[in-house]
């Protein structure tokens, strides 16, 4: 086991017999199975500075997306006030489940990380149903060795 993922253990152990939560991106959605891994996939929308509707709050601008392009899913028009939303985009976000992820599609622990953060995946990757391997021995370490009330958060994700 790594030292990160030896201490990050350790650390939640002691929140939790503190009576508090302790956690990170690899543990957000520990609490319940679900299939996607983030509001950005249902999306839930961002106003950017420029005028477009992000899905991730890593896709700060829509007139230099560059590689998260994908994120930015609509523009405020503001002759009508009106938000002109890319429908093929939003499709493309709500298709991310972890059952499309290969290397996902024999974890375990994939409907609790549900293929992990996809902006990250997006932007060190590059591929939108590609996985971030680095994250996956230490995601499910600190799955196995947490108990159910030690994988609850106080808030939900997505």
């Amino acid at each position: 086991m790594g030292r990160f993922t030896e201490k990050f253990i350790e650390a939640v152990k002691f929140a939790y017999s503190k009576g508090m939560t302790y956690g990170s991106i690899l543990t957000c959605n520990f609490d319940e199975p679900g299939e996607i891994s983030c509001r950005a996939l249902l999306p839930v929308p961002h106003l950017t500075t420029d005028g477009y509707i992000s899905a991730c709050d890593m896709a700060l601008f829509g007139n230099d997306a560059d590689h998260m392009d994908l994120f930015i899913y609509g523009k405020w028009d503001k002759e009508i006030h009106k938000i002109i939303y890319f429908e093929d985009k939003i499709q493309k976000l709500r298709s991310r489940t972890y059952h499309k992820i290969d290397e996902c599609s024999q974890c375990v622990v994939a409907p609790f990380c549900r293929g992990y953060c996809p902006g990250e995946v997006v932007n060190e990757i590059g591929d939108f149903f590609g996985c971030k391997t680095i994250v996956c021995t230490p995601t499910r370490l600190i799955f196995s060795h947490l108990s159910e009330n030690e994988k609850k958060y106080v808030y939900t994700h997505p």
